[in-house]
């Protein structure tokens, strides 16, 4: 079996992650990924999406896991499937999408306001995920620094029948736990 953790990216200071966030998790890395730190387990690090602050929250990460004894087996590059500049523009710059985002969360109303996009949106995600279970090896653990709402929409596509809510929102420093065996990916739980 292979995993793959999406979380979220650290607290904000404008578009960067804030230096205090960033000492916090050197220090005392990610209360819900800090676990998988086990001896013997291979991790493997991708450097988030296009925006310069998932590669700062997981290299805060990284300097943690090498506190603890821990060299990634491999550091992926960043993947702008799973969020960039352009795509949170034209997101937030739809007011319609806004207004109704703020009622029902991002699943609903990009399902209700703009379906098609949505779907385009989470193929390129899915295949983004795709990718990186088929560059690791079995039985290693990838973590990769997103953004919400890219996690969550990845996560109701990757596993409809699951139990993650269409309103979930997830905070700073929490995500989704994703698998890949024999009979394909799906979601495991939420990291928090």
């Amino acid at each position: 079996m292979k995993k793959v953790a999406l979380v979220r990216h650290g607290k904000k200071a404008g578009e960067l992650i804030d230096p205090a966030q960033l000492t916090e998790i050197e220090n005392n890395g990610i209360p819900g990924l800090n676990e998988l730190l086990q001896p013997g387990q291979e991790i493997v690090i991708g450097l988030g999406s296009g925006l310069e602050r998932t590669a700062q929250t997981i290299l805060a990460f990284q300097a943690y896991m090498e506190k603890k004894g821990f060299v990634p087996a491999q550091i992926l590059a960043g993947e702008n499937r799973f969020g960039n500049a352009e795509l949170f523009a034209k997101m937030t710059g739809n007011a319609d999408l806004m207004t109704e985002v703020k009622k029902s969360g991002w699943y609903n109303a990009m399902s209700s306001l703009t379906p098609d996009w949505l779907k385009e949106i989470q193929e390129a995600e899915y295949a983004a995920l795709t990718a990186i279970f088929d560059a690791v090896p079995n039985g290693d653990q990838v973590i990769i620094i997103g953004h919400t709402p890219m996690i969550e929409l990845l996560a109701l596509y990757v596993g409809p029948q699951c139990t993650i809510e269409p309103t979930l929102a997830l905070k700073e420093l929490e995500g989704i736990m994703f698998t890949q065996d024999a009979t394909g990916i799906k979601v495991k739980n939420l990291i928090v």
